[in-house]
Order: structure tokens, then sequence, then C-alpha cells
């Protein structure tokens, strides 16, 4: 029911998104399902492009297409990142599903919108866009949560055959994140090297 829900929700935005030429791409738990690491998530995380973007501008079109701001001001800051978490409420239910909106500010956070893959979810006739799998550990590296690394793991678990080992490599690299990369892939592959290949 809320996976269905979810998605409906997320239909609505990028159909928003899309109208608006506004760049973007799922990230968080649902990304998460489409590499093949299913987890419980009750919101929709998306990565959006806002450079040459009046983003009070922005918010006010969300908020005349339903979503409204879970708090005021709408927009959080932590460390150097911008997001804004906005609710909203499909017809078929009496109760809000949260959407937030991470604003790619950050070059590597732009790049990674350039590598969006195009996918598909049940019974939609537009493009769904996803984080590169490489992409996403990258992003969940970057948040350092037990929960985030815990996932990158898992990822790379169910992703080890097909996975850009030079991207992934270099991502890390250019975020201080080598140390991190190598201690998720040992959690995931005890005694065992990465690849020096892509795969």
């Amino acid at each position: 029911m809320v996976a269905k829900l979810l998605l409906s929700t997320l239909r609505h935005v990028a159909e928003l998104l899309d109208r608006e030429g506004i760049v973007w791409a799922v990230a968080g738990g649902i990304a998460l399902s489409v590499w093949d690491h299913a987890r419980s998530t009750k919101d929709a995380d998306l990565l959006i492009g806002v450079v040459d973007r009046d983003v009070d501008t922005m918010l006010a079109t969300f908020q005349k297409a339903g979503l409204r701001p879970k708090r005021y001001p709408p927009i959080v800051v932590v460390g150097k990142q911008r997001f804004a978490q906005l609710l909203y409420q499909p017809d078929e239910i009496d109760f809000e599903i949260q959407v937030d909106f991470i604003f790619a500010e950050q070059p590597f956070q732009q790049e990674a919108l350039a590598r969006r893959l195009a996918t598909g979810f049940p019974d939609w006739n537009i493009d769904a866009f996803v984080l590169t799998c490489e992409d996403l550990i990258v992003f969940k590296l970057v948040s350092g949560r037990i929960i985030d690394l815990a996932d990158s793991a898992a990822l790379l678990r169910a992703n080890r055959d097909t996975l850009d080992y030079a991207l992934l490599r270099r991502e890390c690299a250019k975020l201080g994140l080598s140390t991190e990369l190598a201690r998720i892939w040992d959690e995931a592959f005890p005694d065992t090297n990465m690849p020096e290949q892509d795969a």
C-alpha cells in the first residue's frame, strides 16, 4: 500500500519537474530498489538541478501543485547541503507523503545528475530518472550514516559484476572518501581486493 502511494506521489512530482524543465534523479530508498537492494521507505528523495534557478519561485510552483512545506522556512541547511522537505497528499489517502528535494549545488552532485539513467516504474508512461549505482554509493558514503554505509555495502554486493570501478574510485578520491570506500568493500567482500578494471 505505502509503496504504491509512494510511486503515485513520485509520479506526480516527476511530471511537475518535467513540466518545469527541472533536471532530476531519484535517490534514497526508491533508488536502492532499482539497484536490487530493497529497503522499506516511506518518503521520496530526489536530487534536482537548481543552477540558474530562483529557488523561492521554484518552491512556490511546487506549492501550487499541492506540495506544502513540512516546516518554515522550507529550506534546510546541513553543512554545505541545502534541501527542502515537502509533503504531498494523494487524493486516495488521508495522510501525507514526504518528498525531499536535495539541491544539486556541489560539483559531484551536478555530475551525478548528468550521468542519471532513465528507467521505468509500473504503470508509468514517462521516464523515471535514477542515480547510477556508482553515484548512489558515493552519495551514501558522503552521508556517512550507519544505515547509508550499510546500504553502500549492500549495493556493492548486489551490483558487483556491473559496476564501473574506475568511476567509483575517481569520485570517492575527489571527495576524500577512498578510505570509506575501501572499508565498505572489505565489509561486503572480506579478504577480496576490489577489481582494478571496470566490471
